[in-house]
Parts: C-alpha cells; sequence; structure tokens
C-alpha cells in the first residue's frame, strides 16, 4: 500500500505540472488569437477610413505678382469635415522608427547641390539629373531650330540686351558660359511677360491658412500632382531641394513629398477613394496638394510627343487634333465631331470627350476644390521659379533648406515611366524657356476647326486665372 501511495503522490505532482504547461500555453493561444482577431480588425477599419488602393499611378514626368483665389469654398461643408477627420487622425502618419535610440536619423535631402544646381541620383546611384554649366546649343535639344544665319556677328552683350531676367536666371542657376548665338534663341523677356505676365501665379493662397490652422505643424507635409507634362517631377525637386516643414521630423525629406498619396496623375475626385500603395498609412489631409498646371496649347504638342497613358487617336500629320479632319474620319471612320480622349487609370479609365474637356475637367477638379490646396504654373518653373517656390513654402508654413537657392537645369524627367533621356527626347530648361517663351510654335499642328474649338470650348475661369491667352476664332 505505501508504494501505491508514493505512485499516487507523485501522479498527482505530474498532473499539476501538466495542468500548469495546458494553461500557459492556452493563455499563449488566447493572446495570439486576440492579435490576430484585433489585426483583422484595425484592417477594416483602415480600409474604411482609407478606402480601397490602388496601383501607384506615377509615370516616373524680376518683380513678382502673386495672384490668389478660390477662397469662397473653404468654409464649405466638405471642408469642415476635412478638419475634423485632420484633428481625430493626428498622429495616424507618425514614424518614430528613425528617431529611436541607435537608429539613423531619417534622411532630410533627397539629392545634391552643386553650384546652385540640383543634382539627383537614382537608387543605383546613376546620375539622373547632372549640372549644366555652359549654354550651348546641344543643350537646347529639338528646340535649338535651324541655324539662324540672321544673326551675323552678334556679340554676346547685343545678344543679351532684352533679355537680362533670363540671363541673371541662368546665372544664379550656375549657368557661367555663354555663347552669343545661342543666346539669341532665348526669347526676350517681353516676349515672355506678354505671353505670362508679371511675375508667377499661385492660384489658392487664402486656403493656406485653413491648412496651418488645421493640420499640427509636426504632420503637415506638401506634395506634387498634375497631368502628364505638366512639370511634376521639376515641382517636386524644387520643393525638396528648396523648403522644409522645420516641425515634421516624422516624414522623409521634412515633408517634402514626392507626389500626394492619392497619386500625382490622378483625378481629384478619387482623392479619397485611390490611394498608392507606399501611402496607405498617410492621412491624406495633412497634406496640401501643390498641383502643376500648363498653357493647354503646348500641354497638348507635349501630349502628341509623350502621351503616356492618356489615349486618343491622332495621327503625326494632325496633333493636337480636337476636331477630327479628312485623314482623320479615313483612318477612324467611327470618330464623330469631336476626337475623344481617356486616360487609362488602374483599375479604371476616365473618359472626355476631347484633350480639351480632359484638360477643363482635371484641373477644375482642383480649381473648385473644398478642401485646400496651391495650383502653380509650369511656366513659372521657367521663368519666375525662386519667386514661385518661396511663396509656397512661407504660405504652407515651411522655410528656406539653404541660403543659395538651387535650380533644376537638366530635364526632370527620368525613370521607368519615362523613356531614356536624349536630346530628342526631353527638355532641360535653357531648352524650354527657348521652346515656351514666345508663341511661335504655340499652336502648331492644330487646324483652324482645331483652334476654333479649343476658343469655344476651353473654361474661361481656368484661362483667366492662370493668365493664359486664348486666340480668337481664325
Amino acid at each position: 500500500m505505501p508504494p501505491s501511495r508514493t505512485r499516487s503522490n507523485n501522479s498527482g505532482s505530474n498532473g499539476n505540472v501538466a495542468t500548469g504547461k495546458n494553461l500557459v500555453r492556452a493563455m499563449l493561444l488566447l493572446g495570439v488569437a486576440s492579435l490576430a482577431i484585433n489585426f483583422r480588425y484595425y484592417s477594416k477599419i483602415r480600409g474604411a477610413i482609407v478606402g480601397p488602393s490602388d496601383e501607384s499611378f506615377d509615370s516616373s514626368d524680376s518683380s513678382s505678382t502673386v495672384i490668389g483665389g478660390g477662397g469662397s469654398s473653404l468654409i464649405s461643408k466638405g471642408m469642415g469635415m476635412s478638419v475634423l477627420s485632420s484633428s481625430v487622425r493626428k498622429s495616424e502618419n507618425a514614424d518614430t522608427k528613425g528617431h529611436r535610440k541607435g537608429k539613423k536619423p531619417k534622411k532630410t535631402f533627397d539629392g545634391e547641390l552643386a553650384g546652385g544646381q540640383l543634382i539627383k541620383k537614382d537608387k543605383k546611384g546613376n546620375t539622373v539629373v547632372k549640372v549644366i554649366t555652359a549654354l550651348n546649343k546641344e543643350d537646347l535639344g529639338d528646340a535649338a531650330g535651324d541655324d539662324d544665319n540672321t544673326q551675323g556677328d552678334m556679340t554676346l552683350e547685343e545678344a543679351i540686351k532684352g533679355r537680362e531676367p533670363i540671363i541673371r536666371v541662368l546665372k544664379e542657376a550656375g549657368i557661367q558660359d555663354f555663347d552669343a548665338a545661342t543666346v539669341a534663341k532665348l526669347p526676350m523677356w517681353e516676349q515672355v511677360e506678354k505671353l505670362y505676365g508679371k511675375g508667377p501665379v499661385v492660384y489658392g493662397l487664402d486656403t493656406c491658412e485653413a491648412f496651418r490652422n488645421s493640420v499640427p505643424p509636426e504632420d503637415a507635409s506638401l506634395a506634387s500632382s498634375g497631368i502628364f507634362n505638366s512639370g511634376t517631377n521639376t515641382l517636386a525637386m524644387y520643393m525638396n531641394a528648396n523648403c522644409i516643414m522645420p516641425e515634421n521630423k516624422k516624414e522623409r525629406y521634412g515633408g517634402m513629398r514626392w507626389q500626394v498619396p492619392w497619386g500625382k496623375h490622378m483625378v481629384a475626385k478619387r482623392k479619397w477613394t485611390n490611394t498608392v500603395k507606399s501611402d496607405r498609412k498617410v492621412n491624406k489631409t495633412t497634406v496640401m496638394p501643390i498641383v502643376a498646371i500648363r498653357d493647354p496649347y503646348s500641354w497638348m504638342q507635349s501630349l502628341c510627343r509623350h502621351p503616356y497613358a492618356t489615349k486618343w487617336h491622332h495621327t503625326a500629320k494632325h496633333c493636337p487634333n480636337l476636331v477630327p479632319n479628312q485623314d482623320d474620319l479615313d483612318l477612324f471612320p467611327y470618330l464623330e465631331n469631336t476626337v475623344p480622349a481617356r486616360i487609362d487609370y488602374p483599375e479604371r479609365a476616365e473618359h472626355w470627350d476631347s484633350l480639351v474637356h480632359l484638360y477643363n475637367d482635371w484641373y477644375g477638379q482642383y480649381f473648385r476644390a473644398d478642401y485646400p490646396r496651391l495650383m502653380v504654373r509650369f511656366e513659372d518653373l521657367l521663368f519666375n521659379v525662386h519667386e514661385m517656390v518661396e511663396t509656397v513654402c512661407t504660405c504652407v508654413g515651411g522655410v528656406p533648406r539653404e541660403k543659395q537657392f538651387a535650380y533644376v537645369v537638366d530635364s526632370g524627367k527620368f525613370g521607368p515611366g519615362h523613356p531614356e533621356k536624349g536630346a530628342s527626347q526631353h527638355t532641360n530648361l535653357i531648352g524650354a524657356m527657348v521652346k515656351y517663351g514666345t508663341d511661335k510654335l504655340r499652336f502648331k499642328g492644330m487646324t483652324d476647326e482645331d483652334l476654333l474649338f479649343a476658343h469655344e470650348n476651353l473654361d474661361p475661369e481656368l484661362m483667366a486665372a492662370f493668365q493664359y491667352e486664348v486666340p480668337p476664332p481664325p
């Protein structure tokens, strides 16, 4: 009997140990299950807030008179909802990993500076935006045109006369060597002012105060947006090189984002339903869109060369084409009164009656938005960029990054979304000044019917706000 009692006591002890182990296992399993349930729950909540995520739609292209506008919608119901959302989700886009002990702080500048210019490298270390220090014909790209013998033996001093503001910009940008024949191809300053007025245009300045008051400075950031061929890459590089949100220590590059979280080329109406995959955790109400707009006539010409995801029926002989001519009808007999256009966005395309309707609607959505945003001109990236960038930076609560302003002289188009660089592919600052500083090529490729259609259908409010002249009917 005693041995039996001994075995019984040992068995009871082992049973207690086994029970304890089972209890520990059960608690661990319960904890794991709880974590899984919470993860699924918060994932659903996050999806309800941000909406479905599409693939990033990124193609990776003097005196100062500043004009603001668009303030009446600021106090609308939609704007109030945005402000409330900002306060509720104040810390949503916080990322403190880079500030933990032993971790390197986040990089605040994406590039290098050299002699007043920005240098940018890709992830492999290859230089994609280089320094240009001489004004040569090869730097003009396809804007060089034919040699003009009428310049004769013009001296450099004679060539500069009437172009002083442009030469001043180029010198500030680090251009050191000037060739008289090439300088003579630059536009006269009076031609630039005739096309674009005196000084930069920044639309939406009266929405900056609402942005600064509703978004905590440690969360505030700005990001570029714009339709294809509007200079979004160059705009983003200028802001990154010359502005920083001093309180924003959480995000890369000091609150200077490459694109808006809903995709820089995405239509604004899909702001709340489209999210770039890399920006799923970003609170969209803390991001101020900086939208690049461009003269619709030169924009359509650029689209003919680089359509990206924009689709419409056209030929090299007739482009831009708004109204089909006989050649168009012979090739595309299903066309009627206009040439429809679409953008093949991920998951769902957007359709318009013509390129003009596309332009009106795409920019009109930002122009009449009920949330803070700024709209700047592509042309001011060429001729008034210093004043424009400083105005935008100050308005949103930023400060200059460096004492010396950094210019982007090389082409801003690079990456897998753009063809390989070359003189015939992309235009740098100098070539763009030549090409877009006069109206010599502004209507190239368009018929009288196209010009009449543009005159009758371009949004007059947009044209007036950004000082783009619509020519009278032919």
